[in-house]
């Protein structure tokens, strides 16, 4: 978790009103972070365990593999969390609950690498991001096998929406003492969630094209008839009872297949939380884990004070939802409580100022600060999809399939994510220099604007500047115009003379 804090990036964007300055997400850790942190004494914090949901790539076909029950066979020794999901072409790798962050980023990114490399040996990419970037629209489904009656069930219920839906996401359980106060909890949680879709955008892509969100995933989730922030409770029992007349109802498979971006665990004495895509690296999934215990905690804290869950109209809480997943870090937001338009910088201060004893309590106040930081550094999964599509969509598989393995993408290694894409890019570029058969893919002229520009960084080296080449020929184009002008005229000149 030792992340620098050097570094000066600008997310940039072309297409909403908005200055530059507001579009930064500005949380830089500071000089000593942990001398300006209230001194709080450590005590004994929730547990924490992470899933994650990858999708399978055939590096040779160039597409999406149906080999799940496969891979699975193979890390049934190796990968004790690994589990099968709604598609062939997902595995979900569950981490054991920790209570630090070093432990949590330990276990990811173990799981990330035995899976990875039992996957190579099929031929086969673990890909990290939300949504599969190159699937046809017209590609038949990935059905779940024929003994699974479960998902045989689902996909006769919601038809197309199951279906095609390849959702991966980064899904944190923290420990709760009892169901009564995980509805209590829950309460507290649901103005913030939002913000952690907007943190988590890495879906940018869907049938090949640019779907102009950060995160596709929470877009596609509203096809399902319960999803986005879950309704206000009174007890355990109005939850049950809720969940219960769904299923009744006819909207809910089961108990385990509403969409909240919350919700009580079925399985585990856990709260759920569900706003993230899966973490491009193991790092970002790290954040997430840590912003959502230290929110679980500070609606316990509340909760002893006697403070009840605050109070949101729906219609802000579901557009701050729908802004979150199509602005992402490049804002704007919306604030939940008020309707009124924010930028991420604004709502993520308010997140710090809100949970800054429980970070401290749980010993996570200067890590998360540095995360966070480094996210404005190196961009959202989403922003640099996009700045590897500049190469076609297979240098986005293979950015996507470097960064699986990075254990600090946030921070040190972030510039290597970013080589790997700037090279896909080159090669691509040259390749279709050389062969001229077919026409570069390229994302629209929009869409190029929505790139992660890097400076020098004294700690992480010299970062690629994403379109450097492009100015650099417009710049050379611009002085040879303007030399020949300069030498005709001279000539003139000289003969009038």
């Amino acid at each position: 978790m030792n992340v620098p804090s050097g570094g000066r990036a600008r997310l940039r964007v072309g297409q909403d009103p908005i200055s530059s300055e507001d579009m930064v997400l500005k949380v830089d850790p500071l000089e000593n972070p942990d001398e300006s942190a209230p001194k709080i004494a450590f005590r004994r914090c929730p547990s924490v365990g992470v899933e994650e949901e990858f999708l399978l790539h055939d590096t040779a076909r160039g597409m999406l593999a149906p080999r799940a029950p496969e891979l699975l066979t193979r890390l049934a020794d190796a990968v004790s969390g690994a589990c099968s999901e709604m598609q062939n072409t997902q595995i979900e790798l569950v981490t054991e609950p920790e209570t630090t962050l070093e432990a949590m980023a330990t276990g990811l990114l173990r799981n990330r690498e035995q899976a990875s490399a039992a996957a190579s040996e099929m031929g086969l990419r673990l890909l990290p991001a939300g949504m599969p970037p190159q699937m046809s629209l017209q590609a038949p489904p990935a059905r779940a096998s024929i003994d699974d009656s479960r998902y045989r069930k689902i996909f006769a219920r919601y038809g197309a929406a199951a279906e095609r839906y390849q959702g991966c996401g980064t899904h944190v359980h923290v420990e709760v003492p009892d169901r009564e106060t995980a509805v209590a909890v829950l309460g507290h949680l649901t103005p913030w969630l939002p913000l952690l879709v907007a943190l988590g955008g890495n879906s940018a892509y869907a049938g090949g094209a640019d779907t102009r969100f950060s995160s596709w995933r929470i877009a596609t989730q509203r096809r399902f008839p319960v999803s986005g922030l879950p309704p206000e409770f009174r007890s355990a029992t109005h939850y049950d009872e809720t969940v219960d007349a769904l299923v009744d109802a006819g909207l809910l498979e089961d108990g385990h297949t509403c969409f909240w971006l919350a919700r009580l665990s079925d399985r585990y004495p856990t709260i759920e939380i569900r706003a993230s895509d899966v973490g491009l690296t193991a790092d970002d999934s790290v954040l997430q884990a840590a912003l959502g215990r230290a929110l679980v905690m500070t609606a316990l804290s509340d909760l002893e004070k006697g403070h009840p869950p605050p109070t949101i109209n729906p219609m802000w809480g579901d557009a701050a939802v729908w802004t979150a997943a199509r602005h992402g870090l490049e804002g704007p937001a919306l604030d939940p409580f008020t309707g009124r338009k924010i930028t991420v910088s604004e709502y993520t201060t308010m997140l710090l100022d809100k949970t800054t004893d429980a970070l401290c309590e749980a010993g996570d106040y200067y890590a998360v600060r540095t995360l966070l930081a480094a996210l404005k550094k190196r961009g959202s999964g989403a922003q640099l999809q996009r700045c590897a599509a500049r190469g076609g969509h297979a240098a986005v598989t293979s950015m996507l399939h470097g960064a699986t393995c990075q254990a600090a993408g946030l921070g040190r290694n972030a510039g290597l994510i970013l080589n790997a894409a700037q090279r896909d890019w080159s090669d691509a570029q040259m390749e279709n220099e050389q062969s001229k058969s077919q026409p570069e893919t390229t994302p629209p002229a929009e869409d190029q604007t929505n790139l992660v520009h890097e400076e020098h960084d004294p700690d992480t080296g010299s970062q690629p500047k994403v379109a450097g080449g492009a100015i650099i020929f417009l710049t050379a184009a611009i002085a040879i115009a303007f030399l020949i002008v300069a030498v005709y005229v001279g000539g003139q000149a000289f003969n009038a003379w």
